[in-house]
């Protein structure tokens, strides 16, 4: 018997997240929603997921227009996050 590989369910980084809800509106779990809280960081109100119902589908990952928004799980992608202004020198 073939051995069913799990789809990678989504990872969110939530200084990257701007609050747009295009996520929210493409699951048909319901596992996304608006946080109740500010995050101070960035002064938006990011989303929140409640993976229990998850099927890894990926529709979230790809509404997120951010680039490191809504993610796979940090196990199954291998990147790291870099301040772009010490990238170009601006700080």
């Amino acid at each position: 018997m073939a051995q069913v590989k799990e789809r990678p369910k989504p990872f969110l980084l939530p200084d990257y997240c701007k609050g747009c809800g295009r996520c929210i509106s493409v699951c048909a779990k319901g596992c996304i929603s608006l946080s109740d809280e500010i995050d101070s960081a960035t002064g938006y109100v990011p989303v929140q997921l409640d993976l229990e119902n998850c099927n890894g589908c990926g529709l979230c990952m790809e509404a997120c227009p951010e680039p490191y928004g809504l993610r796979q799980t940090p196990e199954q992608v291998d990147f790291e996050l870099q301040d772009p202004a010490r990238l170009f020198g601006t700080r």
